[in-house]
């Protein structure tokens, strides 16, 4: 009978190609997932016309970290493990892969090792796994290789194999936030190296404002939904207060005016403000008070004081987020026919309309003030725009019509909306004298930003 290699060499030998993880302190996303496999390599026997072919199913479960999860050119690094039954001659196989990858947008590598422990007694086989991938989020396909350079004792070497893999797989958020939105950005989010800040949350009345919903009318899925909907905002809201507080920091660097440093102050009132009111509905259609507990301010520690990034991030979370955030709430209070939550919305939009002048007069000013680096700067980020967002889902068993007339936007809406401001921001950006020498390198792209519920 055949031997097969040690069970210890051969992870030994798997372990080598795993990427280290250590660095990934934040936007971990776990992805576990089922996979089919297809497999092919040539083949000296007669009987199977020279290809030797191979099918089978398993699971596989992924560790990745999303950087610059708020941009266009967002990429990913992590882990990847798979393990598989695969009917091979007619004969059960075990297959089992472990490696890592690394992404950017929707196309990827996988890289690592696999093993082959062949039935009947055969030999096992290690080799080297190398897979380009496009992702399209829930669902992937593969085309690889498994090149063998280890195997147990066998009359006849194992050959190169053709591996074509498709997979589904559900992106669960361990940290960070989640990567889709329920349809209202809330105020300036807080980004620390490519991943949105939010604070743990708590269980007290700290932080309720004066308004009263009409909750009864409502049935118990769409309350909870709602709640965790305005939770969500009450979160976003909340961190907007630390990102006024970098953007006050970065303004007083780099000496900027002081009507600059006042609006920047105003605003962080204002966020606390809506935190205040997003948290008082999420209690009030869940039943139970919830609030902010501790959120790590490294983004304000680490922030980038020079104008160039200043400028960037005026025009990415502040001219954009923020003026989509101000369209949308303004439009869902027009529709909501709860008048406590309209009047919330409509004071919410008036605020995030004032935060997005604030932004516009931010990036005027960087670009007046600075050289050509923050006009390079500003041309990246306005190439790397998304013209489109993806369309969320809205929450299982609620109907659209409640949820629009509850203050909520659809997912269309929500998708238009960007798009609309996406199209005015470049638009106006583009008409700054420092600019005009760069409007011919534009070149939309029409990728998605990672966003969050």
């Amino acid at each position: 009978m055949n031997r097969a290699l040690p069970p210890g060499l051969s992870l030994t030998l798997a372990l080598a190609a795993f990427p280290s993880l250590a660095r990934a302190d934040g936007g971990l996303v776990a992805n576990p997932g089922l996979i089919g496999l297809f497999f092919a390599r040539p083949s000296s026997d007669p009987h199977v016309g020279g290809v030797d072919l191979a099918a089978g199913a398993g699971v596989e479960f992924s560790l990745v970290r999303y950087e610059r999860a708020l941009r266009n050119d967002a990429f990913l690094y992590g882990g990847v493990a798979q393990v598989a039954g695969v009917s091979r001659n007619h004969a059960a196989t075990f297959y089992g892969m472990l490696g890592g990858e690394v992404a950017y947008g929707g196309l990827g590598v996988e890289l690592g090792s696999n093993v082959w422990t062949a039935g009947g007694g055969g030999p096992t086989s290690v080799g080297l796994h190398v897979a380009p991938y496009l992702s399209l989020g829930f669902a992937y396909v593969s085309a690889g290789l498994h090149l063998p350079f280890a195997q147990g004792d066998a009359s006849t070497p194992d050959l190169p194999h053709f591996v074509l893999t498709t997979g589904l797989k559900v992106p669960l958020t361990l940290t960070g936030s989640p990567l889709s939105f329920g349809g209202l950005p809330s105020g300036r989010p807080l980004v620390h190296d490519g991943r949105l800040i939010v604070a743990d949350t708590a269980t007290n009345d700290l932080w309720t404002d004066d308004v009263s919903p009409e909750v009864n009318p409502l049935d118990d899925v769409t309350r909870r939904a709602l709640a965790a909907q305005w939770l969500d905002d009450g979160l976003a809201e909340h961190a907007s207060i630390a990102a006024f507080t970098r953007v006050a920091a970065q303004l007083l660097a780099v000496g900027a005016p002081p009507e600059l440093l006042e609006d920047a102050h105003r605003a962080a009132l204002d966020e606390v403000r809506h935190a205040r009111l997003c948290f008082t509905l999420a209690g009030m259609y869940g039943g139970a008070w919830k609030a902010p507990g501790a959120i790590d301010v490294g983004a304000i520690r680490d922030a980038r004081c020079d104008l160039a990034s200043i400028a960037r991030e005026a025009l990415v979370e502040g001219c954009l987020g923020e003026g989509t955030a101000a369209a949308l709430a303004a439009s869902a209070s027009e529709r909501c026919d709860d008048p406590e939550v309209r009047r919330c919305l409509a004071g919410i939009a008036d605020d995030e309309a004032r935060h997005e002048a604030l932004a516009w007069r931010i990036l005027t000013w960087c670009l007046d003030r600075g050289g050509d680096d923050v006009g390079d700067a500003v041309a990246q980020a306005l190439r790397a725009m998304p013209a489109t967002v993806p369309l969320f889902d809205l929450p299982r068993g609620v109907d659209r019509a409640v949820w629009s007339a509850s203050g909520r936007a659809l997912p269309e809406e929500a998708a238009a909306t960007h798009a609309t401001v996406a199209a005015g921001v470049a638009s106006r950006a583009w008409q700054h004298p420092k600019m005009a020498a760069r409007v011919s390198a534009v070149s939309p792209r029409r990728a998605a930003p990672r966003s969050r519920r």
